[in-house]
């Protein structure tokens, strides 16, 4: 689905806000791990570390705060790291570790989509769709709130 059917998906077929934001993220999330079943988990996390939303298992309730700390430091690191380095603006964030992929993709200043995927995603797919829904989102949020 192409940025602007899932916005338009998103936002009702008469282009009307029928949904509120919580239910826009989780469809379009959702809607996401269908199109690439690898993606085992996907959050929108704000720069202070509030997990917004969530589509799959990140683990344990209790550690969700911590990892959204985490994800808001990683994104704080990437922003610095690619001005430090004179990279542009900040754009993506990507860890491998040995069972998958973690990505990170800014949307605006403050918000950050965390896509964890297992070793059998093809990146180029990976990559496409967390700008495709990083794109539909940040079109979102110019409209709404959190």
């Amino acid at each position: 689905m192409h940025r602007h059917a899932s916005l338009a998906y998103a936002m009702g077929s008469n282009g009307d806000e029928t949904m509120n934001v919580s239910e826009i993220l989780g469809n379009a999330i959702e809607d996401l791990r269908l199109r690439v079943p690898e993606i085992e988990s996907a959050a929108l996390v704000t720069a202070d570390g509030l997990i917004v939303a969530v589509s799959g298992s990140l683990g344990v309730d209790e550690d969700q705060l911590f990892l959204g700390g985490v994800m808001a430091t990683a994104l704080t690191a990437g922003e610095r790291i690619s001005a430090e380095l004179d990279r542009g603006s900040f754009e993506n964030f990507f860890v491998k570790g040995e069972k998958g992929y973690v990505l990170l993709t800014g949307i605006g200043e403050d918000k950050v989509l965390a896509l964890v995927a297992n070793e059998k995603v093809k990146l180029g797919m990976l990559f496409l769709e967390a700008q495709r829904l990083a794109d539909m989102l940040e079109e979102i949020f110019k409209t709404q709130e959190l």
